[in-house]
């Protein structure tokens, strides 16, 4: 009959203490009690994802085929790596090294990304130049990163940002964003470019838009939705979405006339399609066709809103990004705090998720959210494997603090095995030697994979062990000083856990 827990442990430290000094002793003991009250873990923290946190805001993160991670947006020298505005991460969080191998990347930030279906990617942002190549606002990269010199946006071709990209028909990329002249043509905030990068002049847009283009959705048949701060097109009354013909022409069986609009200007940042075909939209806007509705709706295609989706939240949210799961679900990010749900509700900072016709999932507790002050989502992913990526301008979710910009949540907790209770995974750190004992979480193993990641993301160890001393403690030795992410994972649990080493 093996012995508890407790008294494996009492053993244990016995073990322990009788091989050390006695003026060491006290320094273990501050050490254990320290490691018992380490800040709780959130449950929806994807504790095997830990990304090092971009210097200023991301905009776009995008999930590849492979699991790898394109991160956009405005930062400076990633990881000391020299990389800027772009990167590829793997998907544990850890720095691709082996992505734009040749150079910095753009020389300021990126707002939007498309893949090719054979890996190629479009880039589009603020930017003159990528690796200091010049270029006006889009680029096409290999699938390495490196420049696709087949696409030729040359320099001051476009006179102003591009916020968003999207594939269209023969591989010609739609363009949209701040801008109203492209290659000498007018183009106000919407243009197509040929497969090389010159300017589809068969695309006729008339007039274009009035303002701003901050999103573009291509439909199963080539339609092409766009949304932003405009209300008109061509001539055409339409508050912030627009349904536009394949070849650019207004598409009138969309009615979104006067459309959606706000207290003062009004603006529709993202665009997401269903599976049954219905469009969500989500912004800065209190009303559509008159009739109030915050922060997000759902629209037919012909525009009228769909009366059974209503929203949680009150005037003046702002929602900048949505994302739809597998099980339909809706998750929204943006600017709202929790004091901007309707009367009766509550629910986290700046994210969100809702059930199929607007009532908010109160199973996504995500604690107070992001707290950190001014935060705002701007981008979210669902992965293949239905996990949550989340981009934006933050210093904290709920009780954590080291997720900075990028983060990767559970969409279940449930859905895991995964041990939160701090009593049930302890680490004692040794400040005489910079070792580490972890004490098996485990009741029906004493194997599992070890995976330590220091706070920057680099993983220091990955290694299969067994626990040894009645199967009950691993021993991990020299380590430097500073904080660290310990990960155990089996086929059927994944724990994970913070420690300071000194």
């Amino acid at each position: 009959m093996q012995p508890s827990n407790e008294k494996r442990t009492l053993n244990f430290m016995r073990k322990i203490l009788t091989t050390l000094p006695m003026k060491k002793i006290y320094f273990v003991f501050c050490f254990i009690c320290f490691s018992n009250i380490i800040q709780a873990q959130s449950a929806f923290v994807d504790y095997s994802f830990l990304a090092v946190p971009p210097s200023v805001i991301v905009y776009k993160v995008v999930e590849q085929p492979d699991g790898k991670i394109l991160v956009g947006g405005a930062f400076t020298n990633y990881a000391g790596s020299g990389k800027k505005n772009l990167v590829r991460l793997n998907h544990d969080g850890t720095l691709d090294a082996n992505f734009n191998i040749a150079g910095a990347g753009p020389d300021n930030m990126v707002r939007d990304l498309v893949l090719m279906s054979d890996g190629r990617i479009i880039v589009c942002g603020n930017f003159v130049s990528y690796n200091s190549t010049g270029c006006s606002f889009v680029v096409r990269l290999h699938p390495d990163g490196s420049v696709d010199n087949t696409f030729n946006v040359p320099p001051n071709a476009i006179n102003g940002a591009v916020l968003a990209v999207e594939l269209h028909t023969n591989e010609k990329v739609l363009a949209a964003g701040e801008f109203f002249t492209c290659n000498d043509y007018s183009q106000p905030y919407i243009t197509r470019f040929n497969y090389n990068g010159t300017t589809d002049t068969t695309f006729n847009i008339g007039t274009g838009f009035n303002a701003n283009v901050y999103d573009l959705l291509v439909l199963p048949d080539t339609r092409i939705l766009a949304s932003g701060r405009f209300n008109s097109f061509n001539g055409n009354i339409c508050g912030n979405i627009a349904l536009l013909s394949p070849g650019g022409p207004y598409d009138a069986t969309m009615n979104n006339s006067p459309g959606f609009s706000g207290m003062s200007i009004s603006t529709a940042y993202d665009l997401e399609r269903q599976s049954d075909g219905k469009i969500l939209v989500a912004g800065d806007f209190s009303y559509h066709n008159g009739q109030l509705i915050t922060g997000i709706a759902r629209l037919d295609i012909n525009g009228s809103r769909d009366l059974s989706f209503t929203p949680p939240f009150y005037p003046f949210a702002i929602i900048k990004a949505i994302a739809v799961q597998a099980d339909n679900k809706i998750i929204a990010g943006g600017e709202f705090t929790d004091a901007m749900y309707n009367l009766g509700i509550t629910g986290p900072n700046r994210i969100a998720r809702m059930n199929t016709n607007g009532t908010i999932d109160n199973s996504f507790a995500a604690g107070i959210g992001f707290n950190s002050p001014n935060a705002f989502i701007n981008d979210i992913t669902i992965e293949s494997d239905n996990k949550i990526l989340v981009g934006g301008l933050f210093g904290s979710f709920d009780t954590e603090t080291i997720y900075k910009q990028i983060i990767r949540l559970n969409s279940d907790p449930t859905g895991v095995s995964e041990l939160t209770a701090v009593s049930q995974f302890q680490l004692y750190p040794n400040p005489s030697s910079g070792s580490v004992f972890i004490e098996n979480p485990f009741t029906n193993t004493n194997e599992a994979k070890l995976i330590i990641y220091a706070l920057n993301g680099k993983k220091v160890i990955e290694k299969n062990i067994t626990f040894e001393l009645d199967s009950l403690f691993y021993f991990v030795s020299n380590l430097n000083s500073g904080i660290y992410l310990f990960s155990l994972q089996t086929n059927e649990s994944i724990v994970s856990r913070k420690v300071i080493v000194r």
